[in-house]
């Protein structure tokens, strides 16, 4: 596949307004890994959308648990791999792929398994980060299974999601903000043909009622469980603790200056304007793809050099070295 490929031309699945609305839902909590998504979703669980079967345990970056489906997480990164990508990969991925002839075979089995971790449940919530990169697939996917996808778009602001990354896995900075842009823009994107609702995760802990109260109504929704009767639960879940403030990062380069436009529009989104969100993912997006063009020669040529015998043969090598210095 193609290193770098233009969005703008490719319109993610159009779903008509006027077309009866399956009675199955399925809530998608999609945002940049670090930035609450699996706080959202056991909040989301305890008023009663369902957890898939094959439940994901806990680990100390998430000591909680992190509610995902283990099988899906396993087949995501399965999908990634053959995109020679990983969760953790800022490249972009060509748009045309999802409606390609290899794509296929992932998109039988993402439905394949949807039936099994969720059954036929009526309401039910996946989550996974990498779904900010893979979201077309499984629009797809629920399309074919007649179950309206709801989207929460879970929002962070770069510079703490940053911190978190580099104290849970010490991901460089730099890295960590080329995955929050990208992951952020793609999601946006893709997700513009959805009901949706943006969510904040310091929102979600200062004034929880409320980021609940937006999400039921954004997305139509009726919880089996009334919020009123939960609150003690969910109060206890979300402590201010968990929300670390951050400085904003510096303007230093173009990366981060769309980063801090990206989340400009984010904001936007937050306060309920969906056209200003639009109209700055636009703009954030177009540079994003005018700097994908302009380093993709060196992405393949990078890309080359990894896939090379040579590389695999000092891979050895390159690990002592490593050692050594940490020594």
């Amino acid at each position: 596949m193609d290193g770098c490929q233009d969005l703008a031309g490719i319109e993610a699945p159009t779903r008509l307004a006027t077309l009866p609305r399956p009675a199955r839902k399925a809530v998608l909590v999609v945002g940049m890994s670090r930035s609450g998504t699996s706080l959202l979703t056991h909040v989301l669980h305890v008023l009663g959308a369902v957890l898939p079967h094959d439940l994901m345990g806990a680990a100390p970056g998430n000591r909680l648990g992190h509610f995902e489906s283990r099988e899906l997480v396993a087949l995501n990164d399965c999908i990634l791999k053959s995109l020679d990508r990983r969760w953790d990969d800022s490249r972009p991925l060509a748009a045309r792929w999802f409606r390609s002839r290899p794509a296929y075979p992932f998109l039988q089995r993402v439905i394949a398994q949807i039936r099994q971790s969720y059954g036929d449940a009526a309401l039910f919530v996946i989550k996974d980060p990498r779904l900010c990169r893979l979201l077309p697939l499984y629009l797809d996917a629920l399309d074919v299974l007649d179950i309206e996808p709801l989207v929460i778009l879970q929002m962070r602001p770069v510079a703490e999601v940053v911190q978190s990354l580099a104290d849970r896995d010490d991901m460089r900075p730099e890295l960590a903000e080329s995955l929050w842009l990208r992951s952020t823009i793609e999601a946006e994107w893709q997700s513009r043909n959805c009901r949706r609702v943006w969510v904040s995760m310091a929102e979600m802990i200062e004034d929880w009622p409320d980021a609940v109260r937006r999400i039921t109504d954004g997305l139509h929704l009726q919880w089996p469980v009334d919020p009123r009767e939960e609150s003690g639960e969910i109060a206890s879940l979300l402590k201010p603790r968990l929300c670390h403030r951050v400085a904003a990062l510096p303007h230093e380069d173009d990366k981060r200056r769309l980063c801090a436009a990206a989340w400009a529009a984010a904001e936007h989104g937050l306060a309920g304007d969906e056209l200003a969100a639009r109209t700055g993912f636009d703009a954030v997006r177009g540079a994003v793809q005018d700097l994908d063009r302009m380093y993709e020669p060196y992405l393949l040529a990078l890309a080359a050099m990894h896939n090379s015998l040579s590389w695999r043969l000092t891979a050895p090598l390159r690990a002592l070295r490593g050692m050594v210095r940490l020594g």
